[in-house]
């Protein structure tokens, strides 16, 4: 539903979301984001790329549930279970990207 609606009106959504004061916490975010870059803490990354890679990651495991009950977990009961550790799996990726040198020098 989210994803079908973030296509059909992304207008709308934003409204909602300044409604919400969501825009601000994003420049509150975007903000600390850049002072971590400036200060050498995390590595220069885009901040739509932080933001794409948290996404889709919060995202994927609902829009895939079906096919991950059918092919991996075998019974519905296990996809709460999975969650906890996909949301493990996706902090330990997010350190990769912001903490990871891209070259062994830096």
């Amino acid at each position: 539903f989210i994803l079908s609606e973030i296509q059909r009106d992304p207008d709308y959504l934003m409204s909602v979301m300044e409604r919400l004061y969501f825009d601000k916490y994003l420049q509150i975010l975007e903000k600390l984001i850049k002072n971590e870059i400036n200060e050498g803490k995390i590595r220069n990354v885009p901040s739509s790329f932080i933001f794409l890679s948290f996404f889709s990651q919060m995202v994927s495991p609902f829009l895939a549930k079906n096919i991950l009950v059918t092919l991996f977990l075998k019974d519905e009961a296990n996809f709460i279970p999975f969650l906890y550790e996909w949301k493990e799996s996706v902090k330990k990726q997010l350190k990769v990207l912001l903490f990871t040198p891209v070259n062994p020098s830096e």
